[in-house]
């Protein structure tokens, strides 16, 4: 848990490495077997389990590995 960032910018960090159609859906089901984890210290009220889905869109090659007209 510990680095684990939150929601809002885990989807700017993506956006920012190239990714679009970012998602991410929290799991209210996780409070539960995150108070098992570490019962009495209210984990389970600052962290929990997602979902998280998104696109890389296709790279294009370099300039200088398409062919040029006339090639």
């Amino acid at each position: 848990m510990a680095g684990a960032p939150a929601e809002r910018d885990l989807a700017q960090l993506l956006e920012a490495a190239g990714f679009e159609q970012i998602a991410v859906l929290l799991k209210p089901e996780s409070e539960s077997y995150i108070k098992e984890w570490l019962p009495g210290s209210g984990a389970e009220n600052y962290v929990c389990a997602a979902n998280v889905t998104a696109v890389k869109p296709a790279c294009l090659p370099p300039a200088s590995a398409t062919p040029s007209k006339g090639s």
